[in-house]
Protein backbone atom coordinates (compact mmCIF):
# COMPACT_ATOMS: atom_id res chain seq x y z
CA UNK A 1 0.00 0.00 0.00
CA UNK A 2 0.94 3.67 -0.31
CA UNK A 3 0.52 6.37 1.86
CA UNK A 4 1.19 9.81 1.54
CA UNK A 5 0.15 12.58 4.44
CA UNK A 6 -1.13 15.79 3.17
CA UNK A 7 -1.21 19.05 5.39
CA UNK A 8 -3.76 21.46 4.70
CA UNK A 9 -3.18 25.08 6.22
CA UNK A 10 -6.15 26.93 5.60
CA UNK A 11 -6.19 30.66 5.78
CA UNK A 12 -8.23 33.98 4.40
CA UNK A 13 -7.41 34.90 1.77
CA UNK A 14 -9.54 37.91 -0.31
CA UNK A 15 -9.25 37.32 -3.95
CA UNK A 16 -11.12 40.71 -4.71
CA UNK A 17 -12.05 43.79 -2.76
CA UNK A 18 -15.92 43.26 -1.67
CA UNK A 19 -18.21 44.91 0.41
CA UNK A 20 -20.37 42.99 3.19
CA UNK A 21 -23.94 43.32 2.20
CA UNK A 22 -26.56 42.86 4.90
CA UNK A 23 -23.93 40.81 7.06
CA UNK A 24 -24.62 37.80 4.41
CA UNK A 25 -23.32 38.34 0.59
CA UNK A 26 -20.32 39.88 -0.26
CA UNK A 27 -20.71 42.28 -3.41
CA UNK A 28 -17.23 42.92 -5.72
CA UNK A 29 -16.21 47.12 -5.70
CA UNK A 30 -14.96 46.37 -9.03
CA UNK A 31 -17.55 47.48 -11.46
CA UNK A 32 -16.98 44.62 -13.91
CA UNK A 33 -17.15 41.86 -11.13
CA UNK A 34 -20.12 43.44 -9.57
CA UNK A 35 -21.32 43.63 -13.41
CA UNK A 36 -21.04 39.65 -13.93
CA UNK A 37 -22.51 39.28 -10.73
CA UNK A 38 -25.19 41.01 -11.40
CA UNK A 39 -26.26 39.15 -14.79
CA UNK A 40 -25.63 35.60 -12.79
CA UNK A 41 -28.70 36.58 -9.93
CA UNK A 42 -31.10 38.44 -12.41
CA UNK A 43 -31.85 35.07 -14.44
CA UNK A 44 -31.72 30.72 -14.39
CA UNK A 45 -31.29 29.08 -11.24
CA UNK A 46 -29.02 31.17 -9.04
CA UNK A 47 -31.76 33.92 -8.90
CA UNK A 48 -34.63 31.82 -7.99
CA UNK A 49 -32.21 30.33 -5.57
CA UNK A 50 -31.16 34.01 -3.78
CA UNK A 51 -35.21 35.16 -3.79
CA UNK A 52 -36.00 31.93 -1.98
CA UNK A 53 -33.94 32.34 0.54
CA UNK A 54 -34.79 35.93 1.03
CA UNK A 55 -38.26 34.42 1.65
CA UNK A 56 -37.55 32.16 3.74
CA UNK A 57 -34.95 34.76 5.76
CA UNK A 58 -38.25 36.80 6.32
CA UNK A 59 -40.62 34.55 7.68
CA UNK A 60 -41.79 36.49 10.50
CA UNK A 61 -42.74 39.81 8.03
CA UNK A 62 -44.78 37.26 5.74
CA UNK A 63 -46.35 35.27 9.22
CA UNK A 64 -47.06 39.17 10.00
CA UNK A 65 -48.45 40.03 7.10
CA UNK A 66 -50.61 36.96 6.93
CA UNK A 67 -52.48 37.83 10.43
CA UNK A 68 -52.36 41.43 9.25
CA UNK A 69 -54.66 40.11 6.51
CA UNK A 70 -56.69 37.97 8.15
CA UNK A 71 -57.63 40.52 10.98
CA UNK A 72 -58.29 43.15 7.84
CA UNK A 73 -60.96 40.94 6.12
CA UNK A 74 -62.82 40.36 9.16
CA UNK A 75 -63.14 43.85 9.72
CA UNK A 76 -64.40 44.60 5.95
CA UNK A 77 -66.81 41.79 6.43
CA UNK A 78 -67.68 43.39 9.60
CA UNK A 79 -67.95 47.07 8.05
CA UNK A 80 -69.88 45.32 4.94
CA UNK A 81 -72.61 43.62 7.15
CA UNK A 82 -73.33 46.77 9.42
CA UNK A 83 -72.83 49.42 5.90
CA UNK A 84 -73.67 47.90 2.97
CA UNK A 85 -77.08 49.78 2.28
CA UNK A 86 -74.57 53.39 2.63
CA UNK A 87 -72.12 51.87 0.72
CA UNK A 88 -74.26 50.24 -1.99
CA UNK A 89 -76.22 53.86 -2.14
CA UNK A 90 -72.81 55.95 -2.82
CA UNK A 91 -71.95 53.64 -5.12
CA UNK A 92 -75.41 53.65 -7.26
CA UNK A 93 -74.71 57.93 -6.48
CA UNK A 94 -71.50 57.65 -7.78
CA UNK A 95 -72.14 55.58 -10.62
CA UNK A 96 -74.97 58.31 -11.54
CA UNK A 97 -73.55 61.26 -11.32
CA UNK A 98 -70.38 60.23 -12.56
CA UNK A 99 -71.25 59.93 -16.45
CA UNK A 100 -73.72 63.05 -16.35
CA UNK A 101 -71.16 65.00 -14.88
CA UNK A 102 -68.52 64.08 -17.32
CA UNK A 103 -71.39 64.57 -20.53
CA UNK A 104 -71.86 68.00 -19.01
CA UNK A 105 -67.92 68.44 -19.41
CA UNK A 106 -67.79 66.92 -22.80
CA UNK A 107 -70.83 69.41 -24.05
CA UNK A 108 -69.20 71.77 -22.58
CA UNK A 109 -66.09 71.44 -24.78
CA UNK A 110 -67.94 70.46 -27.64
CA UNK A 111 -69.94 74.04 -27.35
CA UNK A 112 -67.47 76.49 -26.60
CA UNK A 113 -66.57 78.06 -29.40
CA UNK A 114 -70.02 78.58 -29.85
CA UNK A 115 -70.70 80.15 -26.28
CA UNK A 116 -67.54 81.68 -26.69
CA UNK A 117 -68.48 83.53 -30.05
CA UNK A 118 -72.29 84.31 -28.60
CA UNK A 119 -70.11 85.96 -25.74
CA UNK A 120 -67.96 88.14 -27.45
CA UNK A 121 -70.64 89.27 -29.83
CA UNK A 122 -73.60 90.35 -27.07
CA UNK A 123 -70.84 91.27 -24.41
CA UNK A 124 -68.27 92.23 -26.19
CA UNK A 125 -65.67 89.85 -24.55
CA UNK A 126 -65.70 85.90 -23.25
CA UNK A 127 -63.67 86.44 -19.78
CA UNK A 128 -67.10 84.97 -18.10
CA UNK A 129 -66.48 81.53 -19.24
CA UNK A 130 -63.79 79.55 -18.54
CA UNK A 131 -61.63 78.50 -21.32
CA UNK A 132 -61.94 74.69 -22.19
CA UNK A 133 -60.75 73.07 -25.30
CA UNK A 134 -62.64 70.58 -27.05
CA UNK A 135 -61.32 66.83 -26.19
CA UNK A 136 -61.12 65.11 -29.41
CA UNK A 137 -63.27 67.37 -31.89
CA UNK A 138 -66.28 68.93 -31.84
CA UNK A 139 -68.80 66.27 -32.90
CA UNK A 140 -66.98 63.31 -30.94
CA UNK A 141 -67.62 65.64 -27.88
CA UNK A 142 -71.14 66.73 -28.16
CA UNK A 143 -71.61 62.35 -29.23
CA UNK A 144 -69.80 61.21 -26.17
CA UNK A 145 -71.15 64.18 -23.92
CA UNK A 146 -74.41 62.94 -25.02
CA UNK A 147 -73.94 59.36 -24.35
CA UNK A 148 -72.12 59.27 -21.21
CA UNK A 149 -75.48 61.73 -20.09
CA UNK A 150 -77.51 58.87 -21.04
CA UNK A 151 -75.48 56.72 -19.60
CA UNK A 152 -76.04 58.34 -16.15
CA UNK A 153 -79.91 58.94 -17.05
CA UNK A 154 -80.04 55.15 -17.63
CA UNK A 155 -78.57 54.06 -14.70
CA UNK A 156 -80.66 56.42 -12.61
CA UNK A 157 -83.95 55.17 -14.12
CA UNK A 158 -82.91 51.72 -13.46
CA UNK A 159 -81.73 52.08 -9.81
CA UNK A 160 -85.14 54.29 -9.16
CA UNK A 161 -86.58 51.40 -10.60
CA UNK A 162 -85.23 48.38 -8.77
CA UNK A 163 -85.35 50.56 -5.10
CA UNK A 164 -87.33 47.69 -3.75
CA UNK A 165 -85.06 44.87 -5.16
CA UNK A 166 -82.19 46.89 -3.53
CA UNK A 167 -83.90 47.46 -0.19
CA UNK A 168 -84.76 43.72 -0.29
CA UNK A 169 -81.32 42.71 -0.98
CA UNK A 170 -79.75 45.37 1.72
CA UNK A 171 -82.15 43.81 4.45
CA UNK A 172 -81.55 40.16 4.39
Amino acid sequence: TYWKKLNYELDFVQDYPSTTVMQRYCIPKDTGLLEQLSATMTSGMNAVMLKGSSVLSSWLAIVIAAVFAVLLSYVYIFIVDKLAALLIYILLGISTILPILAGILFLYAGFFEDISQQMESHFGSNTTAPYLPTLINKEADIGIGLALLLVGVIIAIIACCLRNSISLVIAT
